[in-house]
């Protein structure tokens, strides 16, 4: 008996904000510079953008999210160096 080959998923040539892209927790301490710990220390404190479940057992940030996050970072370190 012969077996169907599976169709391949579709190619998603680039990513726009009509397909947001998902950060795994390594991604997110490369760009930031900061750990884990401090990471979840932070979103539990509100000061963090909050983890997506993307799995059973495996959450993401919005790319979006985290890029705001940081520039509102150097926004606000820039406003209180210019006092």
């Amino acid at each position: 008996m012969r077996r169907k080959k599976a169709e391949a998923a579709p190619r998603v040539e680039s990513v726009s904000s009509e397909n947001p892209k998902i950060l795994r927790c390594h991604a997110i301490m490369a760009r930031t510079g900061l750990s884990r710990t401090t990471i979840w220390r932070l979103v539990r404190a509100g000061e963090f953008p909050a983890s997506r479940k993307i799995a059973l057992r495996s959450v993401g940030w919005l790319e979006s999210e985290i890029d705001t996050w940081i520039q509102r970072r150097f926004d606000s370190a820039a406003a209180g160096g210019a006092q």
